[in-house]
């Protein structure tokens, strides 16, 4: 609980000094303690990631200290559930924070053991947490530190827990996770079709538990869909109709309802997706594409709610 006051937050000594208590609790045999310092742990990268943002408080020795957690935390996904849920924390923070692949030798351990704990096993808080921390790694130029194949290997493994995971809070931060990244590369399509399978699934809720979640779901692969339709490409639009050209008129009812709850400023990536998707018509001289872009964007069409938004519409 000490580092996230104020007044230790800022202090390198203090800071260093934890994170070497905490590495060396990782080899305790007792589980109490280890569940304890996987928690530190979590809570120390969580403090780190915050300092990133704020230019006035000292650099910290990033290439000395993230190599060390970033060990003991990879190491940790292979202990107790209860130590799991805060080692994929620390790894998610200690791959957004690290300025160079380099510094951490190989990054495809960290990548993976954050997708294997998002896909297996029974816990779903150890699940949920791998797929928030995958998301922020991806929201900060991944293409820098993750390999090369890191698109392969995660946008498969998202598109199908947002569509079959039993727990519709892990399916829910995995649609977070997407919508968290700039580009999706050959996967555009592919994922407006798993987003358009996951709005129909979400209507069959495996458990009465998991009523309670189903609208923050709906409202995430809103959100999702909206980023996702935004990076889509001229090149894309007939493949992308022959997958979701059937649904088009489903997935608008929805996003009209959302329209309709959501704040006002969260609605950012769906002008953006309208106004995308507005420009792909203009230029293109295909007329069947013309239709289909044409088709996609009214999926964005504005209610009244939003009408007084213009300012933030982006210049294509």
């Amino acid at each position: 609980m000490l580092v996230t006051l104020s007044a230790l937050e800022d202090d390198t000594g203090f800071l260093m000094d934890l994170a070497d208590i905490v590495c060396l609790a990782f080899d305790d045999k007792n589980l109490g303690v280890r569940v304890k310092s996987a928690w530190a742990l979590a809570n120390l990268c969580d403090c780190l990631s915050r300092q990133k943002h704020h230019e006035e408080i000292e650099p910290f020795p990033l290439e000395v200290l993230l190599p060390k957690l970033y060990h003991v935390s990879v190491k940790a996904t292979k202990d107790n559930d209860k130590v799991k849920c805060n080692a994929v924390r620390a790894i998610g923070s200690i791959l957004y924070l690290c300025p160079q692949k380099h510094i951490l030798s190989d990054t495809t351990l960290g990548l993976n053991a954050l997708i294997k704990c998002a896909i297996l096993g029974n816990d779903m808080k150890v699940r949920w947490n791998a797929c928030r921390a995958l998301g922020l790694v991806l929201s900060h130029n991944p293409d820098a530190i993750l390999p090369s194949s890191w698109k392969d290997q995660v946008f498969p493994e998202l598109s199908t827990l947002i569509c079959e995971s039993p727990n519709f809070k892990v399916r829910t931060n995995a649609a977070w996770a997407l919508s968290s990244c700039n580009c999706y590369g050959k996967y555009t399509v592919t994922l407006w079709k798993s987003i358009v399978l996951a709005f129909e699934n979400a209507q069959h809720v495996p458990s009465y538990v998991e009523y309670s979640h189903r609208d923050a779901l709906i409202q995430q692969l809103c959100l999702t869909l909206g980023r996702v339709a935004a990076c889509t490409e001229k090149s894309e639009l007939q493949s992308l109709w022959l997958e979701i050209g059937d649904h088009v008129e489903e997935i608008s009812n929805i996003m009209k309802q959302f329209q309709e709850t959501v704040l006002p400023e969260k609605l950012g990536d769906l002008i953006k997706a309208k106004a995308q998707l507005e420009q792909l018509m203009k230029n293109t001289c295909c007329i069947e594409e013309q239709q289909i872009a044409q088709s996609l964007a009214n999926i964005f069409e504005r209610t009244n709610r939003y009408d007084n938004l213009d300012a933030i519409t982006p210049t294509i």
